[in-house]
C-alpha cells in the first residue's frame, strides 16, 4: 500500500501508524524517534547540526526501516506495545495518531505527507515521585532507586535506570531548528519531566509568538497541571489551540502515593482553576493512568471528575513498567473488580479498557513483584500501604 489518497480506515486496518512519516520525538539528550510508545531497540539516534531536522528524520535507517516494514504488513519489533493491544482488542496509540492526522488532511500520501506533530521532551525535571515513573522522567527518583534492592525480581533492571540530561535545551543552533520546523508542524506536544517547571517552555512559546507562529499551531501537553497559572492561560490564547491533559490518578490520599508527595489540596486548586477558563481554544481533560493499586477504584475516580468537572476523563492501564500493570492482577481478582465496576461505568473509554485489561491474560507472579515494589517504596515514605488502599488489599488477600 502506498498510493496517494489513503484513507483512515485503510490505514487502521494494515500495519501502517503515520508516525514515521509525520512525527519526530525530540528527546532530551539531543536524541530523536517517531513515538513516545517505541520500544528502543538499539542506541537512539542523535541530532546533528549539520541537516534540517525534518532531513535527519526523513533519512534515517532506522526510520525508513519501520516504514519499509509497515508497508509490507510487518509489525516492528520498536511497535509491539500498540500491535500487542490491537491483537487483544485494544485500541492503541496507533489508532489514536492515524485519527488525529486526519483532523488536519483528508488524505496521507506517505512521503508527501507533511511533517505534522512534534513531541518536544524537555528533560526529567519534575516535582513529583510518581511510582510508575524512573529517573529519566523525574530525577527526583535518582535517590529512591539507590536505595531500593531488586535482586532477582523483575524490577531489578528498572530499578538501575539512570537519570538524564537536557543537552538540546543549551545549543541555540538546535533551537534555531527545531523553529524552522515549527513553520511546518501542525501540533507541537510538550513532554518531560514537568513542562511547566522548565524555563524553556516558556522561552519556546514566547519564541513562537514573536516568530508569528503561534496562531496557526496548536499544543498538548503532558503535566501534572500542579504548577498551572493564570499566566500559562494567557500566554496560551495567543494559540490556535492548547490540549491540556491533566495526569491525575487517583483520589486524596491514594493519589498522594502513586504521585507522591502530591497536595490533594493544591490539585483541587489547580482543577478548579482550569474549570475557571472560559478561554474556548483551552481545552482541559483528565488523564488517570491505571496501575494494579487504583484498578480497583476505577469507578470512584471517574465518579468523582464527572460530578465535579465537565472535563473529558480518558482512562489507560500502564503497560511498562510490567509489574505496575493492571494484566497481571490475577486473573479471578480481575473478574471480581471488573464485575463490581462494569454495571456503575457510563464512561466508554473506561469500558473499553476494563474488557482489555480482563481479557488480556498476565502474569501473576508479576503481579506479586508489583506489591513487594511499592511496599518498599511505601516504608521509605512511611505510608500505610494496606491502610490506604484499604479496600483493594482486603480483597486480594480475601
Amino acid at each position: 500500500m502506498q498510493s496517494k489518497n489513503v484513507k483512515l480506515e485503510e490505514l487502521n486496518s494494515s500495519k501502517i501508524c503515520v508516525l514515521p512519516w509525520t512525527n519526530m520525538v525530540l528527546g532530551p539528550e539531543a536524541n530523536f524517534a517517531i513515538c513516545c510508545e517505541m520500544i528502543p531497540s538499539d542506541i537512539p539516534t542523535k541530532i546533528t547540526t549539520s541537516q534540517p531536522l525534518n532531513k535527519i528524520h526523513k533519512n534515517d535507517p532506522k526510520v525508513l526501516r519501520i516504514k519499509r516494514q509497515m508497508l509490507e504488513s510487518q509489525e516492528p519489533t520498536e511497535c509491539n506495545n500498540c500491535f500487542s493491544r490491537e491483537r487483544a482488542g485494544g485500541r492503541s496509540a496507533r489508532h489514536y495518531y492515524n485519527e488525529k492526522f486526519f483532523l488536519y488532511y483528508d488524505s496521507f500520501e506517505f512521503d508527501e505527507s507533511p511533517m505534522t506533530f512534534l513531541e518536544l521532551r524537555l528533560g526529567n525535571l519534575c516535582q513529583l515521585e510518581c511510582v510508575m515513573c524512573n529517573p529519566t522522567r523525574s530525577e527526583k527518583l535518582d535517590k529512591l532507586f539507590t536505595q531500593l534492592d531488586g535482586h532477582g525480581k523483575s524490577y531489578e533492571s528498572f530499578i538501575k535506570i539512570k537519570s538524564i540530561s537536557a543537552s538540546w535545551l543549551d545549543s541555540e543552533v538546535l533551537l534555531n531548528k527545531l523553529f524552522e520546523l515549527c513553520k511546518e508542524v501542525k501540533v507541537i506536544y510538550f513532554n518531560g519531566g514537568e513542562p511547566l517547571l522548565v524555563k524553556m517552555h516558556n522561552e519556546i512559546l514566547n519564541r513562537l509568538i514573536e516568530l508569528d507562529l503561534a496562531k496557526d499551531v496548536k499544543l498538548a501537553y503532558s503535566t501534572n497541571g500542579l504548577l498551572l497559572t493564570s499566566s500559562h492561560l494567557e500566554l496560551w490564547k495567543k494559540f490556535k489551540q492548547v490540549n491540556v491533559p491533566i495526569s491525575v490518578d487517583d483520589i486524596g490520599e491514594r493519589n498522594r502515593f502513586i504521585r507522591y508527595p502530591t497536595s490533594w489540596e493544591k490539585m483541587v486548586e489547580c482543577l478548579n482553576l482550569a474549570k475557571s477558563s472560559d478561554a474556548p481554544r483551552i481545552n482541559f481533560s483528565i488523564w488517570s493512568t491505571i496501575n494494579i493499586l487504583n484498578f480497583y477504584y476505577i469507578y470512584e475516580i471517574e465518579s468523582f471528575f464527572r460530578e465535579n468537572y465537565q472535563f473529558n476523563h480518558q482512562i489507560r492501564g500502564i503497560q511498562e513498567p510490567a509489574f505496575l500493570s493492571p494484566i497481571n492482577i490475577p486473573q479471578k481478582i480481575k473478574e471480581k473488580i471488573v464485575n463490581k465496576l462494569k454495571p456503575k461505568i457510563m464512561n466508554e473509554n473506561v469500558l473499553n479498557e476494563l474488557d482489555f485489561i480482563l481479557s488480556t491474560r498476565g502474569n501473576d507472579s508479576l503481579f506479586y513483584d508489583g506489591l513487594e515494589y511499592l511496599q518498599k517504596i511505601a516504608d521509605k515514605r512511611g505510608i500505610n500501604l494496606p491502610a490506604t488502599f484499604k479496600e483493594f488489599y482486603e480483597l486480594i488477600y480475601d
